[in-house]
């Protein structure tokens, strides 16, 4: 999957996108505004300063997805399980079983009920100009 420079939505390499010669951004369609016989974007945001776009990072950074539930503030992925964190967000030192069967209790809800105690975490999407 690829994810527009811009707006940040993930796309299909088979959909209708591109990568700006100008810019070097890949962009949905909608972003974009279409692409010129040079292969530039016709919506560039380089036109005004190539050098700005030469000193710009642009990234994503991702982690797992954080709750909150019974007083426990945690990481989750089905792919790592638990992480118990303090309050600055860092590991804890001690997950101790109580902590480990309030979560057994949280794999019991639903999807939709683990939504309503996510705090934080997931993809970020940042932009540095230096």
């Amino acid at each position: 999957m690829i994810f527009c420079d811009r707006c940040g939505v993930e796309f299909a390499k088979d959909t209708n996108w591109g990568n700006c010669t100008k810019c070097g951004d890949d962009l949905c369609e909608k972003c974009a505004g279409g692409f010129n016989d040079l292969g530039e974007c016709k919506k560039c945001v380089c036109k005004e300063s190539a050098v700005k776009q030469e000193n710009k990072i642009t990234g994503i950074a991702c982690s797992r997805p954080r709750y909150q539930y019974s007083g426990y503030y945690f990481e989750y992925s089905e792919y790592t399980g638990f992480c118990k964190l303090n309050k600055e967000g860092e590991p804890a030192k001690k997950q101790g079983d109580k902590f480990f069967q309030t979560m057994e209790k949280f794999l019991k809800l639903s999807v939709k009920q683990k939504r309503q105690y996510r705090v934080g975490g997931g993809c970020q999407r940042f932009s540095i100009t230096r």
